[in-house]
């Protein structure tokens, strides 16, 4: 190389550093931007679903205990049953008979939607008797099989009218049908 011609490289050494005409300067502003940008991120998104957290789960129902079967004949299953709501609330519900042995046999029987009112209830609950028709498939069902009747209700909307609530089951203990005749 002549001594009038210059190095290809632009890079010239100081205190033991390399410089390139500014573009250091030009790096360390982009990571600069970016750990700001990641920050701004990170602080957008925890204000984000801060204000856009959901309410508590609304939960106007129960409990229901199991409920006791009184008698079964070969027309009605008869049952007590307690259940408690926290509210005056509408539901919707549904009814089904579930075979447990021999398991498999799934009667649904009534869906649909009613008002419970128990504003005037000192704690709320209210103890019931419910005479369960048997339904036709079950009338069908040949052998003897335990049953159990099951039921869903779920809140449709607080006074309101903003929100569903949790839905929650209601179970009656097992029982035999046909009924098994005591000779």
């Amino acid at each position: 190389m002549a001594e009038f011609e210059r190095p290809i490289s632009a890079k010239v050494e100081t205190d033991g550093r390399f410089s390139n005409g500014g573009a250091d300067r030009a790096i360390a502003a982009i990571r600069r931007s970016l750990i700001l940008f990641g920050l701004v991120l990170v602080v957008g998104t925890v204000a984000v679903i801060s204000v856009t957290r959901d309410e508590p789960d609304w939960e106007p129902l129960g409990p229901f205990e199991e409920q006791t079967v009184l008698l079964v004949t070969d027309d009605f299953v008869s049952v007590v049953g307690t259940k408690c709501y926290s509210e005056t609330v509408t539901v919707t519900g549904s009814l089904s008979w579930r075979s447990i042995e021999p398991l498999g046999t799934i009667v649904n029987v009534f869906e649909g939607q009613a008002d419970r009112v128990f504003a005037d209830l000192d704690d709320g609950c209210l103890t019931q008797t419910f005479e369960n028709s048997v339904p036709a498939e079950v009338l069908a069902h040949p052998e003897v099989t335990v049953w159990v009747i099951n039921g869903v209700e779920t809140p449709v909307a607080d006074v309101n009218g903003s929100r569903d609530g949790l839905l929650l089951t209601w179970t009656t203990e097992p029982f035999i049908y046909p009924p098994v005749s005591e000779e």
